[in-house]
């Protein structure tokens, strides 16, 4: 059943992919190029979960199952810490590149104005020139 959705999931993901291509940078490719990211993972994702947890809910019949559910906790802890502090640390040095957004044209300062200041603007730089 994980394996039917995953192979799903993987083919929404290409066949998004591959529609997005023809839109280019246009806000509707940019759009498809997300979902096809979302779908793609969300085909990984599940049958990961199931594999580190599956081992947490079988009923132990002796102390070495014991002690193998804990180590496996404690392994499923370990790793969720793992990819938290590496997700931190991706996010840290991408922010310490500078590698941003680049700002709107507003926040530049050389946007274009408004034609009620173009208007106000000439009007008072030809006063000026007289």
């Amino acid at each position: 059943m994980i394996g039917q959705l995953t192979s799903l999931a993987l083919m929404v993901a290409a066949l998004l992919f591959v529609l997005s291509l023809p839109l280019g940078e246009h806000d509707a490719g940019r759009a498809m190029r997300r979902a096809a990211a979302f779908a793609f993972v969300l085909a990984f994702v599940p049958a990961t979960l199931y594999c580190l947890v599956a081992p947490l809910f079988h009923r132990p019949h002796s102390t070495g199952a014991l002690i193998e559910i804990l180590l496996a906790a404690f392994g499923v802890l370990g790793i969720l810490v793992m990819l938290s502090l590496a997700s931190y640390g991706l996010l840290d040095l991408r922010r310490r590149s500078g590698t941003r957004q680049p700002a709107p044209h507003a926040d530049r300062g050389y946007a274009k104005r408004r034609p009620s200041e173009h208007a106000g603007t000439r009007h008072d730089d030809e006063d000026e020139e007289e």
